[in-house]
């Protein structure tokens, strides 16, 4: 798992701490996909129905991750030195909220970047294979984010998580 980082906006600037998401992030995948495989695993022993994403086991480890670096935040939303970052595997129609809430945090509480990380398709056809098109993706926030880039003028990077 890597995190390719395309800013806009105000700030073309790629310095710390987001250069460093992808060294925090080492494994993230590969121990996600572990406890997601046990969990299943369990979960047949004892015949309950298994889960068909990795959504949850993918958060909480890179929420873990994250706080262990010095991050602070949850549920997705971290912030560091200047920094506020969004990393989401959610339903896509919440995916306006992520750009919203972005302009909000960028306005109100004065960060200096800003980045909405999401995965691309291809990634998440392995994070939730049912349902993946349903989930905020990075070709859609590039697609939103060209309707909206001039309305909003924020120092926005959009991070492309892949393989």
């Amino acid at each position: 798992m890597k995190i390719d980082f395309i800013p806009y906006g105000l700030d073309k600037s790629m310095d710390n701490p987001l250069s460093s998401l992808n060294s925090i992030l080492t494994g993230t995948w590969e121990e996600s996909n572990q406890i997601f495989q046990a969990s299943n695993s369990a979960r047949i022993a004892q015949n309950k129905k298994k889960k068909v994403g990795l959504q949850s086991d993918l958060n909480a480890l890179i929420t873990q991750k994250l706080i262990d670096a010095g991050w602070e935040g949850e549920e997705g939303r971290f912030f560091r030195d200047g920094s506020w970052i969004r990393i989401s595997f959610r339903h896509y129609m919440s995916q306006g909220a992520d750009l919203l809430e972005a302009y909000s945090v960028f306005k109100r509480e004065n960060f200096k970047q800003i980045a909405l990380i999401y995965g691309e398709d291809a990634f998440l056809k392995s994070v939730w294979p049912g349902g993946h098109s349903a989930l905020c993706s990075y070709e859609k926030a590039v697609s939103m984010w060209s309707q909206y880039e001039e309305i909003l003028p924020m120092p926005l990077i959009l991070g492309k998580i892949h393989f």
